[in-house]
């Protein structure tokens, strides 16, 4: 009914076992506030301040997975039969009334980021989520209890996961949504464009972190050229968006016996150690978020 989905763009394992999954979903805008309390994803989704209001009232809206009967609780457990079509017609009628009151408050003038949010209810969302940690989500929201447009997302993932298998990565290789990577018999790891040319480390970070952040404004320009641009436009100034650079990451590696336990033997971008002995970085469990490499990654108080 709805095109919800979660497309896999890289799936990756490191030698301490770590497993590292990017998904390019798309989801109801107004199950955002869901999605994001999630904590141990990372995550990048369309603006409606980014998309120009004629634009923005083109994206297709979504119908519920079922129309429920009213009852006590936060589930459904019955559908509407007798008066599913008076229902449906009230719900496509609303949309289309802000539709156009949205492009009324254009024409006079008032700003996308006021004219585009009397949408954000209907609208379908594209968004970039990456994670080590899967299993709360899954395990929430995979379910008959769930929002059922959000448990179509679940079972999407839950598919994945139940077939997919991970790129081994060594250290020092980085996961890179929206990059290919060929491994070379030499078992050096190349990094390519979508022109198929070579790219350096550098150049796949850049270009990844630019492609994830790109879906604010739903549409996708990864030439390297471009890619780069937005990538510089991006961390240009003095307050960076740093959101983007969080879907990449490469494998967490302990120098010595017990040496997760010692600050100073950590590699960069390391942040903290879990009990069970597990480094992290960020949000990631297992792998350097590139994230936590850059200098400015978060606000410091003068």
């Amino acid at each position: 009914m709805n095109n919800i989905y979660a497309k896999c763009l890289k799936d990756s394992i490191a030698p301490n076992g770590k497993r590292l999954t990017t998904f390019e979903i798309q989801l109801p805008k107004v199950l955002l506030a869901e999605n994001n309390t999630h904590r141990a994803t990372s995550k990048n989704f369309m603006s409606s301040r980014a998309i120009p209001n004629g634009k923005f009232t083109e994206i297709e809206s979504f119908e519920p997975e079922y129309y429920g009967k009213n009852m006590g609780g936060m589930q459904s457990s019955g559908e509407l039969v007798d008066d599913v079509e008076a229902v449906r017609a009230v719900w496509n009628q609303i949309i289309e009334g802000c539709k156009e009151g949205s492009l009324r408050l254009a024409e006079l003038g008032l700003h996308k980021q006021w004219t585009n949010r009397p949408n954000d209810w209907h609208v379908m969302a594209k968004g970039v989520l990456t994670s080590t940690d899967w299993d709360n989500l899954l395990w929430l929201r995979d379910d008959e209890t769930a929002q059922p447009e959000y448990r179509v997302l679940a079972r999407s993932i839950q598919e994945y996961f139940d077939t997919g298998e991970p790129e081994f990565l060594n250290n020092g290789e980085f996961h890179t949504p929206y990059v290919q990577t060929v491994r070379q018999t030499s078992d050096e790891l190349w990094y390519i464009d979508s022109n198929n040319d070579r790219l350096t480390l550098h150049e796949a970070l850049k270009i990844s972190a630019s492609c994830c952040g790109q879906v604010s404004y739903r549409k996708l320009n990864d030439s390297k050229e471009e890619a780069i641009r937005i990538y510089e436009k991006l961390f240009s100034g003095a307050k960076k968006h740093m959101s983007p650079t969080e879907h990449q990451g490469t494998p967490i590696w302990i120098p010595n016996p017990n040496g997760q336990w010692n600050p100073q033997s950590w590699q960069d971008g390391v942040t903290h150690v879990r009990r069970d002995g597990t480094l992290c970085s960020g949000n990631f469990a297992g792998w350097v978020q590139y994230r936590q490499t850059l200098p400015e990654n978060v606000y410091v108080k003068p």
